[in-house]
């Protein structure tokens, strides 16, 4: 058989060479399989913490400062009420707001801080009795826990006559 080979190729081919050329072919193979898997690894463990993630975001409670009016038909006046709502995909735990606030004609600033029932998501919770719309909100602070334990904060703040909401995760 190697005087055949020999032959066929035109030089003389040790077939130790031969089974060696062999076994690094065969290792490289393996190598850049074995490379192929760790990658492959890394992306779908990649692809599973981004799922994990969205499934936690998706689930986060967001609580705005909304104002509800109602129309009185027999006074032909028109009231509102302050709500906190959930306009997240969770329910937010542990509810405390704190605001500071004046009413339209005075000067004197006023503030309140009061704990919350747990708000499910795309529910709301109604704040004090209804009354003619007279005042401004300066500055509140809404803090919550989401169901994964994160500690959550809305704040909203007057800027340039405008509230202007910003949503916080602790870390």
């Amino acid at each position: 058989m190697h005087l055949q080979l020999s032959f066929l190729s035109g030089n003389l081919v040790d077939p130790a060479w031969a089974h060696a050329g062999g076994i690094i072919t065969l290792v490289l193979i393996t190598l850049l399989t074995f490379l192929a898997f760790c990658i492959y690894v890394r992306d779908t463990r990649r692809i599973a913490d981004a799922s994990r993630e969205q499934l936690k975001n998706a689930q986060m409670p967001f609580l705005a400062l909304t104002q509800r009016h109602f129309e009185d038909e027999v006074h032909k006046r028109t009231y509102s009420r302050w709500a906190v709502e959930n306009q997240g995909g969770g329910p937010a735990l542990n509810v405390t707001l704190a605001c500071k606030y004046e009413f339209i004609e005075g000067q004197d600033i006023h503030s309140f801080e009061l704990a919350i029932n747990p708000i499910p998501a795309g529910g709301n919770e109604l704040l004090g009795e209804p009354r003619p719309s007279k005042e401004r909100i300066l500055d509140c602070q809404i803090r919550y826990t989401s169901l994964a334990g994160e500690q959550c904060i809305t704040r909203i703040e007057m800027a340039n006559g405008e509230l202007v909401t910003r949503f916080e995760k602790s870390i």
